[in-house]
């Protein structure tokens, strides 16, 4: 028989070793439409200014950065890009964990292969992106991803805010 005491400390451990429950932040951000004068497509315009007043901790990876020069570590499939790492972001990925670790990552992926084929890649599945930026950031850092779709979280990772962006 287990006595009160004995079942106290484990209720404590389990305290301890369980994750505080945050209730997602879900407000809307209002952004307006994309600014795609640098590239075919971009940021919702007030997007990226309202994201790293909110989120970013220095330093930062920046996936598939297009044109954008923030973050300490860019990387894109595109030359001509703002990237300080040229590549996919699976065949990069050595190199992403070895420049890090980061306090935050971000990412803004092709949404549909529809997009992803104007730059001669598969679309790159959420979940991918997401296993990469948990291993790359830092315990209780912070990962956000622009996406069209709303994202299952993976293991490892607490979700802490879903922004429909309009």
């Amino acid at each position: 028989m287990i006595d009160d005491a004995t079942l106290a400390g484990w209720e404590n451990d389990i305290e301890r070793m369980s994750p505080p429950i945050v209730k997602p932040d879900m407000s809307p951000w209002l952004c307006s439409w994309p600014d795609s004068s640098k590239q075919g497509q971009g940021f919702p315009r007030r997007f990226w200014k309202k994201w790293c007043e909110t989120y970013r901790i220095n330093p930062m990876l920046h996936l598939f950065c297009g044109s954008s020069t923030e973050g300490d570590v860019r990387i894109d499939i595109r030359k001509d890009s703002g990237a300080n790492i040229v590549g996919d972001f699976l065949a990069v990925q050595r190199e992403i964990l070895r420049q890090g670790p980061y306090k935050s990552a971000f990412a803004d992926p092709p949404y549909t292969q529809e997009f992803a084929n104007e730059w001669g890649v598969i679309c790159p599945r959420p979940s991918s992106i997401l296993h990469i930026m948990r291993e790359a950031v830092v315990a209780n850092g912070i990962i956000g991803i622009l996406h069209l779709q709303v994202l299952r979280p993976i293991r490892g990772l607490q979700v802490v805010a879903w922004h429909p962006v309009f």
